[in-house]
């Protein structure tokens, strides 16, 4: 079996940011926030001496932050609560993975601290709250995740094999969840957030089911093409992982070694193949899939890009949305 990474790179990065907007920004944000839950629309507004454009949202986020402002798909997510004391925890910010796709890593960087300076912030030092890096693979032939192929590795040598349940009887141990859909497997989960987690699942029927047609620009297939088969490994890491494991809080701390908490957790959860009789899983030979995930991984993390540029992904985005506009109109 001949399986072919078609793309790699960060998809979800998470910073919290010790700082706090001025007075005046955060009473702006009141009001927009109001007219916002009023109209049960989110608002466009610019904000700060930088007039950073963003659409205010009608509520808050989890966390205490009263206020959500988003720059658009090929930006970020901010967050914000109601106070505007700079030596506390007060501002967040999540990189949307059509940014993460379309702009290398050391522009988005640069442009999340721009972006502070612009919006007035007084800010000081940051912390990195969750990555996520995918994968993509284009596999050949009939293939379906199997859930009994997952081994988790212990100390000992001998690792024992997930136990999986039912979703809705998730524990939120390392023992994992799926989903099925007509009789197939399409996601498999394992461990649990605010931690690490690997998820493996059917990203074409994903960036169809979501609308996300740009990755098929990005991957240089046909979305229209039934026979092919596109695949994610995701792997995540959260706080748990990356403060109390690896005192990872920095972007320094990040870009130093970001590279050997991803590879370790491939290490720790790993797929093997199928069809094998030895009984000892640490005998087993792994599934090409993930033979795969480690050639991607030996390479330095922060290079990987799609090779597109941001205009192209605008327009896929442009596109289908027409597309829907089209026949919301044709329905009426």
């Amino acid at each position: 079996m001949t399986i072919k990474n078609i793309y790699a790179g960060f998809d979800t990065i998470e910073i919290a940011f010790q700082g706090a907007l001025p007075q005046d920004v955060i009473d702006q944000l009141e009001t927009v926030k109001d007219e916002a839950a009023k109209l049960q629309e989110d608002q466009l507004t610019e904000i700060g001496p930088g007039k950073v454009k963003g659409h205010v949202g009608k509520s808050g986020m989890s966390g205490g932050y009263a206020y959500t402002f988003s720059t658009g798909p090929l930006g970020e997510l901010w967050s914000f609560k109601k106070n505007a004391n700079p030596s506390e925890w007060n501002i967040g910010v999540k990189v949307y993975a059509a940014s993460l796709v379309s702009y290398p890593y050391w522009e988005i960087k640069e442009r999340i601290f721009q972006r502070l300076r612009d919006m007035g912030c007084m800010f000081g030092q940051e912390s990195i709250r969750r990555i996520d890096f995918a994968m993509d693979f284009l596999i050949p032939g009939v293939f379906e995740i199997n859930e009994q192929q997952f081994v988790v590795h212990h100390r000992s040598k001998i690792s024992p094999y997930i136990k999986f349940e039912d979703a809705a009887n998730d524990t939120g141990n390392n023992d994992g969840t799926y989903i099925f859909r007509g009789g197939r497997k399409e996601s498999v989960t394992i461990g649990k957030m605010p931690g690490r987690q690997v998820i493996v699942y059917d990203k074409r029927k994903a960036a169809l089911d979501q609308g996300k047609k740009y990755w098929f620009k990005v991957w240089g297939l046909d979305p229209n093409d039934k026979g092919i088969n596109v695949w994610r490994v995701e792997l995540r890491a959260a706080k748990k992982e990356l403060k109390d494991k690896w005192n990872i809080r920095s972007f320094k701390d990040m870009e130093d070694s970001i590279g050997d908490v991803f590879v370790h957790i491939a290490q720790k959860i790993r797929y093997n193949d199928d069809f094998q009789t030895d009984a000892n899983v640490s005998r087993q030979h792994q599934h090409p899939l993930w033979d795969a995930v480690h050639k991607c991984l030996e390479n330095k993390l922060t290079e990987y890009r799609s090779g597109l540029l941001p205009n192209q992904i605008k327009e896929v985005l442009i596109r289908h949305q027409r597309d829907i506009y089209w026949t919301q109109i044709m329905g009426l």
